[in-house]
């Protein structure tokens, strides 16, 4: 609720938006919108007001504006749900529930296999996925730290492989009902993986999980093809009349969905757009405050500060902490969302605070290593968040950034 409704508090008061279009700049209250226009669209799917098909279409619509918008307004709104529903919403807008099947079952499949390539490489295999493979087996009562390295090694590689296994037979027709009923006991696992009892992730991961179980049983194990709505069966076809351009749009946004994660590793598609998934090669940027002035800062800020490692007098900012915190999300693991974020704490805070960071490329497939650059301070964070092709900070007129 706090990624759509950011209620006055302290801790989401100093957590910035950042926007994703330099010309959108929403005033605050406008933030109060989006819950009522997603309310909106529950209320026109569920109304007896027209026929069912132009319910959908609008209801939709509603919300695939709502999130366009909510995204343009803050990149933070760019969680994997989020753009997901979006993608799904555009399409369901266009066209009836039968002609729908077949983009959204793509763009279904080309989850898990691009969150499978996401996992194989060397930074999931030796940091995510060991911590992985430490939790599952210690459901049951094992321990991983006396196994062998080669044996370690390959219990991580066998969590890419299963969505790779579940993405191969979703693809083909004959198999797709016995991938269907892998997909759900593949999420049904990681409910329990990442339950508040082993690895205790965030509330959000696990209801999404809860809902992947359900797509999986309407995309490819209802015996029928599935109405993808809240209301309606209907297979009318879309009239010849808008046939064309709701079509288009439709094909478009899923060529879009599933073809631009090609372009992840390259820098020009986002991670999580990618269906990156607990995949720590993303690029990212860390965030560091003089120990001497971190009781000027605002409480939320303070509280995701790390230990003093190095004994250099500079502690890192935990940007994910920090996030989870205010906005009860992770952050966007994206180098240029972080850097544009801490840009904009720049900009709110007072002039005499200093700062610096390091920023970090996407990790090599087969080495895990990255280029990095250290910024030494705020200028030098501020023009560097300039250089990339979306997003700004959102101008705050010199607000001294408090509790």
């Amino acid at each position: 609720m706090r990624l759509w409704w950011p209620f006055n508090t302290p801790a989401i008061a100093t957590y910035p938006a950042v926007p994703s279009v330099e010309l959108l700049t929403l005033p605050a209250w406008c933030d109060a919108l989006f819950v009522p226009l997603f309310a909106s669209a529950v209320i026109v799917f569920f109304s007896r007001l027209g026929p069912p098909r132009s319910k959908i279409s609008i209801g939709w619509a509603i919300i695939g504006f709502a999130i366009a918008v909510g995204i343009a307004d803050d990149q933070h709104r760019m969680q994997p749900w989020v753009l997901q529903t979006g993608f799904y919403s555009i399409i369901l807008a266009c066209l009836p529930s039968n002609e729908a099947l077949r983009p959204i079952r793509a763009i279904a499949i080309s989850i898990y296999a691009y969150s499978a390539a996401g996992k194989l490489d060397y930074q999931f295999i030796h940091t995510v996925g060991q911590d992985f493979l430490g939790s599952a087996v210690g459901v049951v009562g094992l321990e991983t730290t006396q196994w062998p390295e080669s044996i370690r090694t390959a219990g991580a590689f066998a969590f890419p492989v299963s969505e790779l296994i579940v993405a191969g037979l979703l693809a083909w027709p004959r198999t797709r009902r016995i991938g269907g009923v892998f997909a759900m006991l593949l999420h049904a696992s990681l409910i329990v993986l990442l339950s508040p009892w082993v690895m205790g992730h965030s509330l959000g991961v696990l209801i999404w999980n809860g809902v992947l179980i359900g797509q999986s049983w309407f995309l490819f194990l209802t015996p029928m093809e599935p109405a993808l709505s809240p209301l309606s069966t209907s297979k009318r076809a879309v009239q010849p009349s808008d046939a064309g351009w709701r079509r288009a749009i439709a094909i478009t946004t899923s060529c879009v969905a599933v073809s631009m994660p090609l372009a992840e590793r390259l820098g020009y598609w986002d991670h999580w757009a990618s269906w990156a998934l607990y995949s720590p090669h993303s690029s990212r940027f860390e965030l560091y405050l003089p120990k001497s002035q971190l009781s000027r800062w605002p409480e939320s800020i303070r509280d995701a500060a790390l230990p003093d490692q190095d004994g250099d007098s500079w502690q890192e900012i935990s940007l994910s902490s920090w996030s989870l915190a205010a906005r009860g999300v992770p952050v966007v693991p994206q180098a240029r969302y972080q850097l544009q974020l801490a840009a904009q704490i720049a900009e709110d805070m007072s002039s005499d605070l200093a700062m610096r960071g390091r920023l970090k490329s996407v990790a090599d497939r087969w080495t895990g290593k990255r280029d990095d650059e250290s910024l030494f301070d705020r200028q030098a964070i501020t023009e560097s968040a300039q250089t990339y092709w979306i997003g700004r900070r959102r101008p705050t007129k010199n607000r001294e950034l408090t509790d």
